[in-house]
């Protein structure tokens, strides 16, 4: 399977909030971070990004009652986040 950019920074972010024990987070939280890298996403663009990742069972959407989405890596995407975590570093992770 071949991941696009953006896909790669998500698995990227939620690897590195759950170093900091913080496993599941909103979506939109995740889309604000990346466009503040500079990058130009419209929020469709990034919805879909997010469904080909759960397509693929790398992260859980999970809804809650106010119908905000929340993001979740499966066992096979934190190998996968891990993966990508330490070639941008440089440095193995904790997980």
């Amino acid at each position: 399977m071949r991941l696009s950019a953006v896909q790669k920074n998500t698995l990227f972010l939620l690897h590195s909030f759950a170093e900091k024990n913080r496993h599941t987070i909103r979506q939109r939280v995740l889309s604000k971070i990346i466009t503040g890298q500079g990058i130009t996403l419209f929020p469709n663009n990034y919805r879909a990004s997010c469904l080909t990742l759960h397509s693929h069972q790398l992260v859980i959407r999970e809804r809650d009652d106010s119908n905000r989405t929340w993001l979740t890596m499966t066992d096979t995407g934190r190998a996968l986040a891990k993966q990508i975590y330490d070639e941008r570093t440089g440095v193995s992770s904790k997980v």
